[in-house]
C-alpha cells in the first residue's frame, strides 16, 4: 500500500470519497483563534538586560490562555501565559523562578521549536545558554493554586 492508493482505500472503508467528507468536516469545524506557537504573543522588554514576567496567570490577562479544564473531570484546570522575548547576544543567562505553587516554565527558540528549555518548580535559580533571536516564554499554573511569584531571566552573564 502507498500513499496514492488512499484514495481508493478511503472510499472503500467508508463509502464516500474523501473530498465529500473532508467538505462536510469543514463546514462544521470553527476554529478558536488562541494564539500561535510561532511566537504571535505580547513582547516583554528587557530593562537593563533583565526581563521579568509574574507567574500570576490571570484570566483577563492578555497573555494568558485559558482555563484549560482538562481531559477528565479530575483534571485541575490550568491556564498558560506566553510572551516573547528578544535575546540580544549568546551567552550563559540567570534564569531565577519564584512561586507560591508549582509552575511549569518553558522557553523555547521561535525559529527552532524542537529544543526547549522547560522545568516544573517553584523555585528555580540556574544558569542556561541562550543563542540570540526570538524566544517564546511560557508559564502554565493550576488556577487553583493562583500562583504569585515572579520569572527573572537576565544576562549576558560576565565570564
Amino acid at each position: 500500500m502507498d500513499a496514492q492508493a488512499t484514495p481508493e482505500v478511503f472510499l472503500a472503508v467508508l463509502g464516500e470519497p474523501w473530498g465529500v467528507v473532508e467538505a462536510a468536516y469543514l463546514a462544521t469545524y470553527t476554529p478558536i483563534s488562541v494564539g500561535s506557537i510561532n511566537c504571535d504573543f505580547p513582547e516583554l522588554a528587557s530593562e537593563g538586560g533583565t526581563w521579568t514576567f509574574p507567574v500570576a496567570s490571570l484570566c483577563e490577562d492578555t497573555a494568558s490562555i485559558g482555563p484549560f479544564l482538562g481531559w477528565v473531570d479530575t483534571d485541575t484546570p490550568r491556564t498558560e501565559r506566553y510572551v516573547t522575548l528578544e535575546i540580544p547576544e549568546a551567552g550563559v543567562y540567570s534564569l531565577k523562578v519564584t512561586s507560591s505553587a508549582i509552575i511549569s516554565i518553558g522557553l523555547i527558540a521561535c525559529d527552532e521549536p524542537l529544543r526547549p528549555y522547560s522545568r516544573y518548580e517553584t523555585r528555580l535559580d540556574e544558569e542556561i545558554e541562550l543563542v540570540p533571536g526570538r524566544k517564546r516564554l511560557m508559564i502554565s499554573s493550576d488556577i487553583a493554586d493562583e500562583a504569585v511569584g515572579e520569572v527573572i531571566l537576565r544576562g549576558p552573564l560576565l565570564p
